[in-house]
């Protein structure tokens, strides 16, 4: 063996002892970046879809603002007197009847233990409170039917408790007397 094939053997050893001291060791370094890589990754897309969530609960909780406004409407938090009356006057004028009185008054305890039962077979008066409107109306039969589905079909949350009425012999109006139950949250 001469000796230039020496010294290219030995070259050959430096460079592989060189890249085993040197490279593999950055070899190793770099994969274990890599797995690091890998699960900040996983982490990254975790985060994706946790955001997607938050997003998707956003909307869902500003869907239920919404129906808590509705549910403001259908059951306000005050007894809003000033509102009944208003409801009452346009539900009465808007279907032909005159208003002749109105009078608000609380229940007797009595009455709010014969609560109408909601869907669930709980008392209504479990989760609100009750305002009695007596009604004094005159018109016309049919006008005090479509009265009575205007109240049923309003808004607010509202149930016909008595109607007594009063036929005119000499004129075509008839006076009505109605009791009306209008309920709002404690």
């Amino acid at each position: 063996m001469n000796k230039q094939g020496f010294i290219l053997i030995i070259l050959i050893l430096a460079l592989g002892f060189f890249i085993w001291q040197i490279f593999l060791p950055a070899y190793g370094d770099v994969s274990l970046l890599r797995k690091e890589r890998n699960a900040w990754q996983a982490k990254l897309e975790d985060t994706v879809k946790l955001r997607q969530k938050l997003g998707e609960l956003d909307k869902k909780y500003s869907a239920l603002g919404s129906e808590a406004e509705k549910m403001a409407a259908v059951v306000p938090r005050k007894e809003d007197l000033s509102g009944l009356l208003v409801q009452m006057e346009a539900l009465s004028s808007q279907n032909g009847l005159i208003l002749n009185s109105i009078a608000f008054s609380s229940p007797a305890k009595k009455q709010d233990a014969a609560a109408p039962s909601s869907s669930g077979g709980e008392s209504v008066s479990a989760f609100a409170k009750n305002t009695v409107l007596d009604i004094s109306l005159s018109g016309a039969e049919n006008a005090f039917r479509n009265f009575l589905k205007a109240v049923e079909s309003n808004l607010r949350l509202m149930d016909v408790s008595s109607v007594n009425f009063n036929v005119s012999a000499s004129s075509e109006q008839t006076d009505f007397q109605v009791l009306i139950n209008a309920y709002y949250r404690e």
